[in-house]
């Protein structure tokens, strides 16, 4: 009896040697029984898992004037998640941590002022039944200079007079700066 709410197998008088695999494609829970199985009967059920994990980027900052972490957050435990994994332009990400089974952080360095692009592309890692990721949704950070710095950093146009107001250098006449 293959029902779709509720698959099940029934198997009477297996003959030695049977191997049966169930395969629940659709979620529910399959029923199996054998009758009179033989000692060698090999029974394996299977949930198939057909969905892609996705990944969140999340605790970006919408500006910053230093490195910052972020978050990437998985929808389901994954597989093989690697530093090299995060495309960043504008910087780079380094101290890839795993938080939890589905959780990683990782601290982004801005490289010059301007955006900053971070993602995670499709198929960068797989889940436990093997299906590839999507690709996030890219986050864009603004890299900017801390205020006031630039002010603080004005050089000065002005040369010192002649009145000896630098120390250590002494005038002789006929001589100029």
């Amino acid at each position: 009896d293959l029902d779709e709410d509720q698959p099940s197998v029934s198997i009477v008088n297996a003959p030695e040697k049977t191997i049966l695999t169930v395969q629940d494609l659709d979620e529910d829970q399959p029923s199996v029984s054998i009758v009179n199985a033989p000692e060698k009967t090999i029974l394996t059920v299977q949930d198939l898992d057909e969905d892609q994990p996705s990944v969140s980027i999340v605790n970006a900052p919408e500006k910053t004037n230093s490195s910052f972490s972020l978050t990437f957050q998985f929808s389901e435990e994954i597989n093989g998640f690697e530093i090299g994994d995060i495309e960043v332009s504008n910087g780079n990400a380094s101290g890839l941590k795993s938080t939890t089974n589905n959780a990683y952080s990782a601290l982004i360095s801005p490289s010059i002022l301007g955006s900053i692009l971070v993602d995670i592309p499709a198929g960068s890692v797989t889940d436990v039944a093997g299906n590839s990721n999507t690709a996030a949704s890219q986050v864009s950070v603004l890299y900017e200079a801390v205020s006031g710095t630039q002010e603080n950093m004005a050089v000065s146009n002005q040369a010192p007079s002649i009145q000896n107001e630098i120390p250590g250098v002494f005038l002789q006449e006929g001589f100029g700066i």
